[in-house]
């Protein structure tokens, strides 16, 4: 299976402070939206507001789309420097 990228917006209410706040991401997953759902219950998310880190168990909105690291950039997510490396079977 083929790495894939993607562009993610998190959003929740901050127990915190009581607002909504979102944070865009562009993560890469061989395993699919699947594995992007997983990558997100793990990250240590934050209130971009306050910047209260986000309790477990919290609720999260998260919107995910498939695309390629240009148009997702051109939409301005956060793109990472990528490195291609090309293994030589010689």
């Amino acid at each position: 299976m083929s790495l894939r990228w993607y562009g993610v917006i998190v959003s929740f209410n901050c127990p915190a402070c009581a607002l909504s706040s979102a944070q865009k991401m562009v993560l890469s997953s061989a395993q699919g939206k699947k594995g992007i759902q997983q990558a997100i219950s793990k990250l240590p998310l934050e209130c971009q507001l306050c910047k209260t880190p986000l309790a477990k168990g919290t609720h999260v909105d998260a919107h995910i789309q498939s695309d390629t690291l240009e148009h997702l950039k051109e939409q301005r997510f956060p793109v990472p420097a990528v490195r291609t490396q090309f293994r030589n079977n010689n």
